[in-house]
């Protein structure tokens, strides 16, 4: 969320915006192509000046197409550095002849 501030002095006047609450969650890595197994990805949440937001509780979810599936593991809350660890276990990627399946999986913090 933003919120607009006027400053005043005299007849000169300006508006600056302020962001509030801006948050950036980022993994790494990004994108796997692995096949059936697990793997395991670092979340980093940081504010909007890059410091660790801590004792967070992240979110996630998966969907998949064909007869793939991503089970993810319980999620720790963020470390002090704003970090925790994802393990995802990954099951119906081997396919003979054909394309596997892809499998988006989505995180977010609470609200």
């Amino acid at each position: 969320p933003a919120s607009l501030v006027e400053f005043t002095a005299g007849a000169l006047s300006d508006t600056t915006e302020i962001v509030i609450g801006e948050q950036l969650l980022t993994l790494n890595p990004n994108e796997i192509t692995a096949g059936d197994g697990g793997v395991q990805v670092t979340a980093t949440l940081s504010d909007e000046g890059g410091i660790g937001i801590a004792g967070v509780q992240l979110i996630g979810t998966c969907q998949s197409t064909g007869s793939a599936t991503i089970s993810i593991a319980p999620i720790p809350r963020t470390n002090a550095n704003g970090q925790t660890l994802i393990d995802l276990i990954g099951t119906g990627f081997r396919t003979l002849g054909t394309a596997p399946p892809t499998v988006t999986c989505t995180f977010s913090t609470p609200g």
